[in-house]
């Protein structure tokens, strides 16, 4: 029985990241995702996908690690 009768969720919930180097690796590559989807290429959905991989590699961090991992996407999307 839950509180105040809110169910508890149940739903698709993808694990966050093994390690600091699987998350430095994903920020690259939806760094990359994201310059894709600029309208110089018009390929406008893998800036979503990009997005969703960028919250997936700062999954679980702390804030500091979350910062530093951030930083290395944002680089690799306006570099």
């Amino acid at each position: 029985m839950s509180t105040f009768g809110i169910a508890p969720r149940s739903g698709f919930a993808l694990a966050a990241p093994g390690s600091l180097a699987v998350s430095y690796l994903a920020v690259v590559v939806a760094g990359w995702l994201m310059d894709l989807g600029f309208p110089d290429r018009n390929w406008w959905p893998l800036t979503l996908l990009g997005v969703a991989g960028m919250m997936w590699a700062i999954k679980g961090l702390g804030f500091w690690k979350a910062l530093g991992v951030g930083a290395v996407g944002g680089f690799t999307f306006y570099g």
